[in-house]
């Protein structure tokens, strides 16, 4: 699946927490940003991923909330969702 990762634009919650979620949103998740999530994004506001649920072999990176794992395989260029 794709996935979009997407960076807080406000900060209402302490901390502020990125928005991932496919396109039909069948998975949508709130991760708090860390120095980690901030080095993912570099400069980007948003990204997008070629993604499965759970733990793969073979990721680049792991992101979840405690309750979803997705494993990132791939980072793409922006969908035409």
């Amino acid at each position: 699946m794709i996935i979009k990762v997407q960076k807080p634009l406000a900060t209402y919650g302490m901390p502020p927490k990125a928005l991932i979620y496919n396109e039909d949103r069948s998975v949508e998740i709130y991760v708090p940003m860390s120095k980690d999530m901030d080095e993912l994004f570099g400069n980007d506001v948003k990204q997008y991923w070629e993604a499965k649920l759970g733990e793969h072999p073979g990721g680049e990176v792991y992101i979840g909330d405690g309750t979803t794992l997705l494993t990132l395989f791939k980072k793409l260029e922006e969908p035409n969702w």
